[in-house]
């Protein structure tokens, strides 16, 4: 039996992607706030991003990451539907589809998907990687830069034996992929029998939490909603 979990963490400011606040820069203590935000800042626009990351497990053998599930290639070619006609960027240039794009990737790296016709430079995507040795607070920038300009950027993202996927979007598309997750995880019950939860990241507190399954299948933790055929999209 396979598990897929898809992690969602929603409204998050995109703006502490941009302008980290100054605890998390290094430049003040953690204790310092912002007191010299005027009236026109707070009733500006606040646009904000969400985050998702899937994986996988197949629990009988232990083993860990969407990689491993028998329909990755499904995975990626649903996420090209839904995203439709875009430019797929690595490091590389321009790549043909997601999913041989992610194969070349090595772990930490990513992909940006943009309009067509809308170029990325390849440098902006090595100091984005994770394993470039760039500061942080310049890998959350560069990310702010590129969902403030409507792109969307996966990330490869290592797992025990494999890969998982996590994805930042411009905008809340949770409600588009859920009939999506839903066909991929019930497509052939009998070949490969499959439980889809919808995780909300901010219920996960450990990495014991993560791997639920593992102790606690049939009493997930609080926030950890199974998925089923029957089960109406939340909206």
């Amino acid at each position: 039996m396979y598990i897929l979990k898809w992690i969602f963490d929603h409204d998050l400011r995109l703006n502490d992607l941009i302008h980290p606040p100054l605890s998390q820069t290094g430049d003040e203590p953690s204790h310092s706030t912002h007191s010299d935000r005027t009236l026109e800042d707070f009733l500006a626009p606040d646009p904000t991003y969400s985050r998702f990351y899937f994986s996988s497990t197949k629990v009988d053998a232990e083993h860990f990451g969407l990689s491993i599930y028998p329909f990755i290639e499904t995975f990626f070619q649903g996420l090209e539907d839904y995203f439709g006609d875009v430019s797929r960027w690595t490091t590389r240039g321009s790549q043909s589809s997601m999913f041989k794009a992610f194969q070349s990737l090595y772990h930490g790296q990513c992909l940006i998907l943009s309009p067509v016709g809308t170029e990325v430079d390849p440098d902006i995507l090595r100091s984005m990687s994770i394993t470039s040795g760039e500061e942080p607070t310049k890998h959350r920038t560069l990310l702010g830069d590129q969902l403030q300009k409507g792109h969307t950027v996966l990330f490869k993202e290592q797992s025990h034996h494999g890969y998982d996927v996590q994805m930042y979007t411009p905008r809340n598309i949770y409600g588009d992929l859920f009939a999506f997750m839903k066909e991929l995880s019930f497509s052939d019950p009998e070949q490969t029998p499959t439980r889809l939860f919808s995780i909300n990241a901010k219920r996960m507190r450990s990495e014991r939490q993560f791997y639920f399954e593992m102790w606690s299948l049939d009493q997930p933790p609080h926030g950890f909603e199974e998925v089923f055929p029957q089960t109406d999209a939340p909206y």
